[in-house]
């Protein structure tokens, strides 16, 4: 679960910006007992929403969080070894232009096998500060009781170990020099995996994060989709009461596929893959899903005398399609405790369905 997330000196950031998910201690839980989680003696908002003028930095602060996982994810990738940092620092002031970039992120995570975890619930503190250079700083603290401790500190090539990590000292008595342009949680991360008892439980924490863009130039149904093909699964049934309760006229959809050849496919459409592919190769068969939505037929007198087929993309509003698309990812994330990020949820949305 998230509880704070900071970032500073990073595209329209100049200055430190938080997000904290942590209710104010003036307001009881009775007050909002629908949008509260109480965890580790704390009491979260299960959501927020940041509201701006255009140019403001909203889908700015999305891309801190997005840079932050993937570069926690993939710095240690072998493929990226030696190439710059793909950062961009603040650009309109002389004092940022040639610092670093900072980013951190405290969250909750049940303590299962967690070595040294004395409650159920362990609380981590992680950031670093990152040029296109080099990673600067880099820092991981832990809660497995009431006191906070000191994992692990990096400044450059420099590094302290707490003997609670373990894991960090032997990878880095195995490596000796680390890598100037990766992180050394991920270098861990590859190397040691799930047999890294501290390292694991970070590192999955990050897959948890989602987001939807709505200024993406395809919408991707894909993830709603593939949640209601599989027969008459609970999850299904959950879609399709949330399609009847956004009464947008679905009563029921199903999916058909069929396989096509990637050279066929529209340049564009290609073109979007690959960049969605990250470099891996595209298979020559994609299989394309087509979505077909069962609609009521009425008589004069408006009662039910049928049913009628349509075409998701052809016929469906824009309105149908982009709650469509939200639907499933907010479902995965209810079910499973995932983080979600959504950005302009109100682009095409009815203000009833937002």
């Amino acid at each position: 679960m998230l509880l704070e997330f900071r970032v500073e000196n990073f595209l329209s950031f100049k200055d430190e910006t938080v997000l904290n998910m942590l209710a104010s201690t003036s307001i009881k839980k009775d007050d909002l007992a629908d949008s509260l989680i109480s965890i580790s003696n704390l009491n979260v908002l299960s959501s927020v929403a940041i509201f701006g003028a255009n140019a403001s930095g909203k889908s700015n602060f999305l891309e801190a969080f997005k840079f932050m996982k993937d570069f926690v994810e993939n710095s240690a990738d072998k493929n990226k070894f030696g190439k710059p940092i793909d950062i961009e620092c603040f650009k309109l002031s002389e004092e940022t232009e040639n610092e670093p970039s900072t980013f951190e992120i405290t969250f909750v995570v049940p303590s299962n096998d967690l070595p040294y975890a004395k409650n159920e619930n362990t609380i981590f503190r992680y950031g670093f500060q990152v040029d296109k250079e080099k990673v600067k700083r880099e820092w991981l603290f832990a809660r497995f009781t009431a006191q906070e401790s000191k994992l692990f500190t990096r400044d450059e090539a420099d590094l302290y170990f707490n003997e609670k990590f373990k894991e960090g000292r032997q990878i880095h008595k195995t490596l000796g020099k680390i890598d100037a342009k990766a992180l050394f949680l991920s270098m861990i991360g590859s190397i040691k995996g799930k047999e890294a008892p501290i390292t694991k439980h970070i590192m999955e924490w990050f897959l948890y994060f989602r987001s939807i863009t709505s200024i993406a130039k395809y919408r991707d149904t894909s993830i709603t989709a593939s949640m209601i093909d599989y027969g008459e699964t609970p999850i299904r049934k959950t879609i399709i009461k949330a399609l009847a309760y956004a009464d947008i006229g679905i009563e029921d959809m199903k999916v058909h596929i069929k396989t096509v050849k990637s050279d066929e496919l529209p340049s564009e459409v290609l073109e979007y893959m690959k960049s969605m592919a990250e470099g891996k190769e595209i298979s020559k068969e994609i299989e394309l899903s087509t979505l077909k939505t069962t609609h009521s037929k009425y008589n004069s007198k408006l009662d039910k005398v049928g049913k009628v087929l349509f075409d998701f993309e052809k016929e469906e509003s824009e309105g149908t399609k982009r709650f469509f698309s939200i639907i499933g990812p907010v479902i995965l994330t209810l079910m499973n405790g995932l983080v979600l990020f959504i950005d302009e949820i109100d682009a095409r949305l009815h203000p009833g369905l937002v």
